[in-house]
């Protein structure tokens, strides 16, 4: 098996996407988030060439202009799945952790893995009936990389607090095709919830 670093790896993901801002960083949240497993046997993480390979092989270079337009973009930022320490709602814990396990490698349940993205967000009440009136396409990204199970259509928000936990259904058939079996974006630098 040929092992890569994590240099090797971006110079590989950039080489094929067509781009120069993937670096090390960009990589090891492709690890932390189960895009890519740890194949080193020291400290230092490497990659297997063959998952580099399978990886871009399924994943989708885009610009943001090529989404569909009928839909606007609500970002959520991922990175690995860990614990959370949001406690807003007073009668329940509704999240125990945040972020995304791409591998499906963690022990949670089905329901908990999907709050893990699309639950309690800080996002005012404006910009979550802006995307409910809109129909957005609420996507996770981690990195620019989207999987296509982390993508849904913003149907509705409950207010927790001072955040939001989304209502969504399956987006519509178009959005499922242009995302197909994934695709690397690049997305605006700022804060983890936003428009695209």
């Amino acid at each position: 098996m040929v092992l890569l670093s994590t240099a090797q790896v971006a110079e590989a993901l950039n080489n094929a996407f067509g781009t120069s801002t993937i670096d090390n960083r960009k990589v090891l949240g492709l690890v932390h988030t189960g895009v890519f497993a740890d194949r080193g046997s020291g400290r230092s993480v490497r990659i297997a060439l063959s998952d580099v390979a399978e990886f871009i092989s399924r994943t989708r270079p885009v610009e943001r202009d090529q989404w569909p337009d009928q839909w606007p973009l609500f970002r959520v930022s991922l990175l690995e799945l860990d614990k959370d320490e949001v406690r807003d709602d007073q009668d329940s814990v509704l999240r125990t952790h945040m972020g995304a396990d791409y591998s499906g490698a963690s022990d949670l349940p089905p329901d908990m893995r999907e709050l893990a993205w699309k639950g309690m967000w800080a996002v005012g009440d404006e910009t979550a009936q802006r995307a409910v009136d809109e129909r957005a396409v609420l996507f996770g990204t981690t990195k620019g990389y989207i999987h296509p199970d982390y993508v849904a259509q913003i149907v509705g928000f409950r207010r927790i607090g001072a955040r939001v936990l989304w209502e969504t259904v399956p987006v519509p058939k178009v959005v499922a095709n242009f995302v197909g079996t994934g695709l690397w974006m690049p997305v605006k630098a700022g804060r983890i919830s936003d428009w695209a």
